[in-house]
This record gives C-alpha cells, structure tokens and sequence, in this order.
C-alpha cells in the first residue's frame, strides 16, 4: 500500500510536499537525508521532473509509484520483479523435458549450487499430467536420491494422494528451488522467487499444467508474488497467469504436529487435494489418477543417484 504524508508547516512552493504525489528526493529537498527501504533498480536522477510538476517514474511502460523519499514499496518492488522475471524466462522455450532438465542440471546462477549439495534435484511424474504439485526445496534424502519429495515428508504426501485417488506416478512433482539449502533450512523468499521464475516458470510453460498444488509458505509467497501465511491463505485459490493454484499445508508441517492440531491439518490438506484434483479431473475428463500399485519412487531414482554421485566423485578429483 502506497503510503505518503503532508506537512502542515509553509515551504517554498518548489518544495512543498503534497499528499498523493509520487516525488523523488531531488525534488522535495530530502536528497541528503539517508532513509530506509527498498532502492528502485534505476538511478533516481533519470525521473527528475522537467519542466513545472512532477512525473512518476516508468519502467518498461509500467507507472512505478514511489513514496515521499523516492522509494518503491518493498512488497510491491517484489511484485514487480516477480512479474518481470516470468515475462523474460516466458521467452525461453525448451523443446522437450530432456532439454529442460539438462538445462536445469548445469545451472550454477545463484550460491544454493555451492552449499555442499550434490546438484539440482529434478521432477518426478509425467510431463503432460493436469496436475503439478510444488514443494519448497529438497532435503537430504531428495539430495541423495535426485527427486523430489521422497524422504519422510514424500511418503505422508503419498499417503495424502492415496487418500483422494492419486498415485505419485500418474501427477508431476517439483520444487521451487532445486538445490538443496544447508542444513534443510527453508528456502527464503528471494531464493524461491529467483529460482522458481527461472526453472519452475519453465516447467509450467512445459508442462501445461490445468492445476497446481501448492504446498507450504515458500510455494505460496512464490505464486503469489508477496509475503502471506499458509495457516489462513491454504485452502483459497490463487491465479497464477490463468491457472489455479491451491496452497495447502507441506507434509514437513503435518510431521510436526500431534494430537487434535495433527488430525485437523490432515483433514484440511485432504480436503485441499480433493478440490484440486476435482477440478483438474474436470479440465481433464480422460486422465487416469490411480494406478493398481504404489510406485517405489526410490528405486525408480536408482539410476538417477548413482549418476549424481558419480559425478559428485569425479568433481572432488578435478
């Protein structure tokens, strides 16, 4: 929310701060003062006004509004880096799964490549599925296996699918960021929004998802493009460029739980998945969800870990 302030006190009319107005610290005066806030990307100089009044600054043809100093809202800068970063890696098409993922394999652009993981960590599913499912980031199993959501957390998210009429093996799963963080620490929100509007924005124009389930807070501030709660945004669809997003609790939330708060949180991710599903099957008349047997998702990624730690060995030696 913009937030600007008057001032009751007589000033030159060249420096008068009026409410309402978008100035930058040139012209209010204020260009000494040091303030807090999140700094727009272009110099400030190239929005001085000419000539009488005050222009608010544009950036590729969008209106930036900025506050009494010359600063962009934090959450709305967020925002519109978000958007920027989708419409440019829009642009880049990959032509099948394959290319994708070796893209994704030689990517080293930000420091969750260097924390001492063994690679990204790819999807598992098949590529043309109505339905996405989208974790926060892999832990040490998923590190160690190449796919994600396959230790603790994977097999109560399978146990979750069954429960509504899915198998892992017939929906896609991925993760904002593909890089395992240290220590199974959270992804922050700047490293989901930079990693996901790279490779995860890539798999949606992929893919094609009809629905996406989000889970956790990291999943749900990505789509969303801000800071907000899972406890009172999970249930509530998002819109995500034309597809709906439901955002519900990580199965990690639910492994923390006990008691009454543990069977009301299982209730609610059901329910969450059983909407989504309904209306990805609606989209989608002719999928199949289910099939006779569980897939071993490990020993499906049998192949895949002993390539990744293979390469990992041959690595530490150069």
């Amino acid at each position: 929310t913009l937030r600007t302030f008057g001032t009751k006190s007589r000033q030159p009319s060249h420096r008068r701060c009026v409410p309402g107005r978008y100035l930058n610290p040139q012209a209010a005066g204020l260009s000494n003062l040091k303030t807090l806030g999140a700094q727009p990307r272009q110099s400030l100089e190239s929005f001085a006004p000419k000539g009488r009044g005050q222009r608010r600054p544009i950036i590729k043809n969008r209106v930036i509004p900025l506050d009494l100093f010359g600063h962009e809202d934090p959450e709305e800068y967020a925002a519109r880096r978000h958007r920027e970063l989708y419409e440019e890696t829009e642009k880049i098409t990959y032509p099948s799964h394959e290319a994708l993922a070796e893209a994704i394999r030689s990517c080293s652009r930000c420091p969750l490549r260097k924390e001492g993981g063994l690679g990204p960590v790819l999807s598992t599913g098949p590529s043309d599925s109505p339905l996405m499912i989208v974790g926060e980031g892999p832990g040490g199993v998923e590190d160690d296996y190449g796919g994600p959501l396959v230790g603790p957390s994977g097999q109560l998210l399978d146990k979750a699918l069954l429960s509504v009429g899915i198998t892992r093996d017939h929906v896609y799963v991925t993760n904002i960021v593909k890089c395992r963080p240290r220590g199974n620490r959270t992804p922050t929100m700047e490293e989901g929004r930079f990693c996901g509007s790279i490779w995860l924005a890539a798999e949606i124009a992929l893919v094609k998802p009809k629905v996406i389930v989000g889970l956790g807070k990291v999943a749900l501030r990505f789509f969303l493009g801000h800071e907000a709660g899972i406890i009172r945004s999970r249930g509530h669809w998002i819109d995500y460029h034309g597809i709906p997003v439901m955002p519900t609790f990580h199965p990690a939330y639910l492994l923390r739980q006990s008691g009454r708060s543990l069977v009301d949180a299982k209730w609610q991710v059901y329910y969450d998945l059983l909407a989504a599903k309904e209306k990805a099957a609606a989209l989608s008349p002719q999928w199949v969800w289910k099939s006779e047997t569980m897939p071993n998702l490990l020993e499906n990624l049998t192949e895949e870990r002993k390539r990744r730690h293979e390469g990992n060995h041959m690595s530490s030696l150069q």
